[in-house]
Order: structure tokens, then sequence, then C-alpha cells
């Protein structure tokens, strides 16, 4: 460790120390961390020291964690965690076209109608958007590149072309597979979905375990939400303010397709708005040790399996 030097800033040694090593203590037995004690080293190095040691003794693999000494209104000092999930990318966009063309294929109706479920539990239960659904992120995208192409007519006829179809396949798809998902005894036919499944290729077995993996989460998080511990953002300039943080919702979505004409126009304006943003907004649990808590449970369990999930299924679309 560096020198330090002490400022008149510094907290009164006394119950400094005596906040920040009782709040250590706090903390310790929520996380069940065994750790050197470095109390008895000149203040205000004890601190220091102790606190390197701790953020090392938090690293873990699938998560993001933020140690924190924190002065409360009362005076006081405490330890506060930061924890985050560790995500893979950017966007979570899941395309709705190729399980569209799924269900257009003879003989593949019930790898479809597998996918097709695990599409209603992220929808219905998970509580992901839908790019049809009006009052979305992904339905206001999608009505400026409606725009966009209407306004490209004269000037690129060819692109002009592929677009428009894209678009008239992004509504198709769309208004198709969002019918099929909102069927009411679809989620709790799952069970048997899977029990009669046979599959026969590489690409329906990937889609069985997809199934497997949803329904497993369903049965262990009932009522689960991945929304349920999103960190707080400012909306103060409205709803999509381009000074605002990125909101979960905006990058995780249904979507037609993130190929093609009209999908390669819709990443780079998805991009080029969140490049405008500051922040961003995620699962996140925030603890405060000034007071003993209960002992660690991983509360983002949950939104680290889905998000995992997403992941096997864009892959396999």
């Amino acid at each position: 460790m560096p020198k330090y030097e002490t400022t008149p800033a510094l907290p009164e040694r006394s119950a400094a120390e005596h906040d920040y090593f009782s709040s250590l203590a706090y903390l310790r037995q929520h996380y069940g961390l065994k750790l050197a004690n470095r109390q008895r080293l000149p203040y205000p190095y004890n601190v220091l020291v102790s606190a390197q040691e701790l953020r090392a003794a938090l690293a873990v693999a699938d998560r993001a964690r933020e140690l924190f000494i924190v002065r409360q209104e009362s005076g006081s000092v405490c330890l506060s965690v930061r924890e985050r999930i560790r995500r893979e990318y950017f966007a979570y966009y899941i395309p709705v076209v190729p399980l569209y063309r799924l269900w257009q294929q003879p003989g593949e109706s019930a790898t479809a109608e597998l996918l097709t479920a695990v599409f209603a539990y992220l929808h219905r239960e998970a509580g992901i958007g839908y790019y049809r659904e009006a009052d979305t992120y992904m339905a206001y995208n999608y009505e400026i590149l409606s725009e966009w192409v209407d306004e490209g007519e004269e000037e690129e006829p060819g692109a002009y072309t592929q677009q428009r179809e894209d678009q008239r396949l992004a509504e198709l798809a769309g208004d198709f597979v969002q019918a099929r998902i909102m069927e009411p005894g679809l989620i709790p036919r799952l069970p048997d979905l899977i029990a009669a499944f046979e599959p026969e290729t590489p690409e329906q077995l990937a889609a069985l375990e997809v199934a497997k993996t949803m329904l497993a989460l369903s049965r262990q998080y009932p009522g689960a939400s991945l929304f349920a511990h999103a960190s707080e953002v400012s909306d103060e300039d409205g709803e999509y303010s381009y000074s605002s943080a990125i909101c979960m919702h905006e990058y995780i979505g249904f979507v037609a397709s993130t190929s093609g004409a009209l999908g390669e126009m819709l990443i780079e304006m998805v991009e080029n708005d969140f490049n405008e943003r500051s922040g961003e907004q995620e699962p996140e649990l925030l603890t405060h040790f000034h007071i003993p808590q209960e002992p660690y449970r991983d509360e983002l369990a949950y939104e680290y399996a889905v998000f995992s999930l997403i992941n096997d299924l864009c892959t396999l679309l």
C-alpha cells in the first residue's frame, strides 16, 4: 500500500474505527468470509489495508461487487456492497422471425411449440417486452424504421424493396407468434410437451434442453420477474430520453430479427441511441452493513439464469 497523509477531512479515529470494524464484522458474517484482523495497525492504515483485502475476498466470477465505505446522515461510517451480474453482451434481443419460419416447416410443429412456450414464459412471466405491443421501446424503434424505409423509396429503390419486404415479414411473424404465445394453456402444457417430445436432430435436442431449463426456472422461482431488482434510473427527461440511463427493457426484448436489411438498421439505430445515454440500469443488490444482515442468499440467481437462457435460445434460433 502507498503511504498516506492525513487531512482535516479524515474522520475522528475512535468513532471511525469502531464503526468500520463493527460494520466489517456484520459483512464477514453475512458472506461467511475469513479475513486477517487488521484492527491493530495504525489508523487509518488499518482501514485501508482491511478494505483492500476485503475487495479481493468479495470477488466472484459471475458477479461484479463494489465495496464502499459510506458516511451516513447520522455521521457514522459503514460498509456497503453493490452487487451486479456480469453480462456477456450489450443487448439481449430474441428474434421472432426464426420461430415463425420454424412453424412453417413440415415436421417441426412440435419443436416450434416447445420454443413458443419458452417465448411465452419469457414474455408473460419474466416480463420481457414484445415489439408488436404498443408503448414498448422496440415498437417505438420499429415506427421510426418504418418512416426511414418510406423516406428511402426514391433515394435507394433497390434497398427500399428489401427493407419493405423485411418490414412486412416482421409484422406478419410478430403477429403470428404473439397470438401463439398468448394462448392461455400453453405454459401449463409444457411438462406434457417435453414428455412427449422425441428429438431426432441436434437442433431439436437443443430446443428440448432450452425448454427443460425454462420449466426448471419456472418451478424454482415461481412468480419471479427479470426486472425485480432493477437499479433505479432517472426519467426526468421523458420516457425515451437521450440523456438518461439505458433501461433494462431497452436492451432486453423480442425483436423481429437482428439480421437482414431491417435488422441491421435496427441494431445500428439502437447502438447510436445507447451511445448518447449516460449510465445503465441493471439487476442490482445494494446491502448496507450498519446493522447485522441475514446470511447471504444469491438474490440475483434468477436474473443470471434468465440471461443464460436467452443466450441459449438466441444461439439456437
